[in-house]
């Protein structure tokens, strides 16, 4: 690999490192692991490249379980350089490291690829530590492995982006798996607050259907509250019709007996009846007191009394009166 194709993945690594530091920062990293642990990931530390004997068998063993495995290099294998950059670049703190390394390596560092990290600043400069590896000796040790690492890194050196980074392949199951149990979850979660959000809708429309039945309910109660009050009415009114009657039909015998206790020397000339007051207004040709004491002696007057004063006819001879009785309460009259 070509300086640029070493300025390219470092710039990538870096960039994917930061972002994964940052999700890490910002969220939980249980959130995405679903339950399940922490793969165990085996991490072989290599002092030599090409690596020798002991190391190629150490990844040949690595490589037969299928268990994921990182190769960390020993950072005396790596060609060591600081780097001041203006400190008004650390934001494309890459590009500024890449454009030193190709004016200060031979051959404008073709075959080169490295990794830098901050160590600190100083009138207006930032510093920088940059490890050098060959491109050769990377691909040699990945020929050494019977399988494909899951990260080659600096060893000791967490904060340099790694030489290789497989993890998105090598741990893809378990990423699949992560992020696909969150959504299975929230699936399930939707199911049930769909089913309960649908059992809440039965019971809304029953409690509704309940209170139209119960408002139907009353309406008819009402209703029939209202006939009862009707048919009460009603009865009440025969009750005092009957009893009216009764007493009008009694009038006649009070008239007839009005009639038979006034002698032929009694003559009326108007009657008026207003329930139980009776208004009589007649002649006398005898004294007004025997009149008043034989209408007195009735068994159903209570009591008569004359109204105004008594007239004398001076060409009859004959008294004018006015009398007012009152007759007693016949039984069911109001």
């Amino acid at each position: 690999m070509g300086a640029f194709g070493g300025i390219g993945s470092q710039g990538i690594a870096s960039a994917g490192a930061r972002l994964r530091g940052g999700i890490d920062a910002a969220l939980p990293a249980g959130l995405f692991r679903a339950g399940l642990p922490p793969r165990r990931v085996r991490v072989l530390t290599l002092a030599a490249l090409p690596p020798d004997p002991a190391a190629t068998a150490l990844l040949a063993a690595a490589g037969r379980d299928g268990r994921p495995f990182d190769v960390a290099l020993a950072p005396s294998l790596f060609l060591r350089k600081s780097v001041a950059i203006p400190a008004a670049a650390r934001r494309d703190a890459e590009a500024a490291i890449a454009l030193q390394m190709r004016q200060s390596l031979p051959a404008g560092a073709a075959g080169l690829l490295w990794r830098s990290r901050p160590v600190g600043t100083r009138a207006g400069k930032a510093d920088y530590e940059v490890f050098v590896l060959k491109q050769d000796s990377l691909t040699a040790l990945l020929r050494a492995c019977p399988a494909e690492p899951r990260r080659v890194v600096v060893a000791d050196r967490a904060e340099l982006a790694p030489l290789i980074d497989n993890r998105r392949r090598a741990d893809r199951p378990q990423w699949v798996w992560n992020r696909a149990a969150p959504i299975l979850a929230g699936l399930v979660l939707l199911a049930v607050l769909g089913a309960q959000a649908w059992r809440l809708a039965e019971m809304n429309a029953a409690e509704r259907a309940l209170r139209a039945e119960i408002a139907a309910l009353g309406d008819r109660a009402a209703a029939a509250r209202a006939e009862a009050e009707a048919r009460d009415s009603a009865a009440a009114a025969r009750i005092r019709d009957e009893a009216r009657l009764v007493s009008e039909s009694g009038r006649l015998a009070q008239l007839s007996g009005l009639t038979q206790a006034l002698d032929d020397g009694v003559w009326i000339s108007s009657l008026a009846v207003d329930g139980r007051t009776w208004r009589l207004t007649g002649f006398a040709r005898s004294d007004i007191s025997a009149v008043i004491a034989a209408l007195q002696a009735l068994p159903w007057v209570a009591s008569v009394a004359p109204e105004g004063s008594i007239v004398l006819d001076s060409s009859t001879g004959e008294s004018r009166f006015q009398l007012t009785i009152e007759a007693a309460a016949p039984a069911g009259l109001e």
